[in-house]
């Protein structure tokens, strides 16, 4: 199934048409339309994994973008930060979403599928399952190849006997 998102009435989206035709798109000085891509891009796939609440019609609305929020932000914490910027001499800073971000994309429609609040626990928790059984078995099993100091012990100076 291919992934097909529509937004043309999202404020989010607006602001950064509007900016992007005041200044030119590919304006480095104004980065809003390019900040508006990334945000809508990380939230259509983020979406595909969340879900949409069955209640909804797979659109972000004023009546459930608290929702949607709340899913992205229980994804963010179980599977790690969406967004990871670097721009080239700084470091890279995770950004999470934040939920102006998120209201500002009502409007925005993803044929994401719909997932019961049952069955979002249910995907969290085995991705928790599997993560806490992965440590486990590294303890319980560890690998000798893991040790930091491997080559160091392999290949240090054997002590000579006086």
């Amino acid at each position: 199934m291919s992934v097909n998102w529509e937004d043309k009435t999202s404020p989010a989206r607006l602001k950064a048409h509007a900016a992007a035709c005041a200044s030119g798109e590919f304006d480095h000085t104004v980065p809003t339309w390019d900040i508006y891509c990334d945000l809508r891009d990380s939230v259509v796939w983020a979406l595909l994994m969340t879900g949409f609440s069955p209640r909804s019609e797979w659109v972000i609305t004023e009546k459930n973008w608290n929702e949607v929020f709340c899913r992205l932000q229980i994804l963010e914490r179980v599977f790690g930060c969406r967004r990871i910027y670097n721009n080239g001499s700084r470091a890279s800073r995770e950004v999470y979403y934040t939920p102006e971000e998120i209201r500002s994309l009502v409007g925005l429609r993803v044929n994401a599928g719909s997932k019961s609040d049952a069955e979002f626990k249910k995907l969290i928790m085995k991705e928790l399952t599997t993560d806490a059984d992965r440590k486990l078995d590294k303890c319980i099993n560890p690998d000798p190849k893991a040790d930091p100091y491997r080559w160091e012990k392999i290949y240090a100076p054997k002590e000579v006997a006086a």
